[in-house]
């Protein structure tokens, strides 16, 4: 299977500005194993985060480069990893997204063109 990439847009709720950019730093830091193993068991060989400012609120935008990359939502709800059920404690907190019992709607592709 070709590598792919997935992109998606999360809120920051609002007050959780701050942990986010811990969390990131924490995964860049002292847990960066745990999430480098996590990341290559579901097939992920690059994430980006950006921070995007607008006038309702601060959002998260990831996109995610490797195999099958439109599939990582539904193998993170399945993870038993311990990372992975921290990881997802702090997604639920930081932008209300309850990853383990309902999945985000799946992006549509509306324009692919160039």
């Amino acid at each position: 299977m070709a590598e792919d990439f997935y992109t998606l847009a999360a809120p920051i709720l609002p007050g959780k500005l701050d942990k986010w950019k811990s969390l990131l730093k924490e995964i860049k830091g002292p847990r960066k194993a745990e999430y480098l193993a996590s990341r290559k068991k579901m097939g992920i060989k690059h994430e980006r985060a950006w921070l995007q400012h607008t006038p309702v609120g601060d959002f998260a935008i990831v996109s995610f480069e490797g195999k099958d990359t439109s599939r990582v939502i539904e193998k993170f709800m399945k993870s038993k990893d311990p990372f992975d059920k921290w990881f997802a404690k702090n997604i639920q907190e930081i932008h209300g997204i309850e990853v383990s019992a309902n999945p985000p709607e799946i992006n549509e592709l509306l324009l692919d063109i160039l």
